[in-house]
């Protein structure tokens, strides 16, 4: 009996680390998934600077420009 109790034990404690086993990797996906749009979302504010500051350029052209054409 001794022996059937142990293996019920390890069994339920398998069951039990299966469990924690799924439970991780939902989180590890979720992380995935978060950092994803973290990465993303840098991105976009990366691309959005540089759109700003080709805009800033071009507007410093055109004033150039403007003022070259007055001259």
């Amino acid at each position: 009996m001794l022996a059937s109790a142990k293996v019920e034990d390890l069994y339920a404690r398998l069951d039990q680390a299966n469990f924690a086993n799924r439970v991780n990797a939902q989180l590890l996906r979720e992380l995935s998934e978060a950092m994803r749009l973290i990465v993303s979302e840098i991105a976009a504010d990366q691309a959005s600077r540089a759109s700003e500051e080709k805009y800033i350029r071009a507007q410093a052209l055109l004033v150039k420009v403007k003022a070259a054409m007055e001259a």
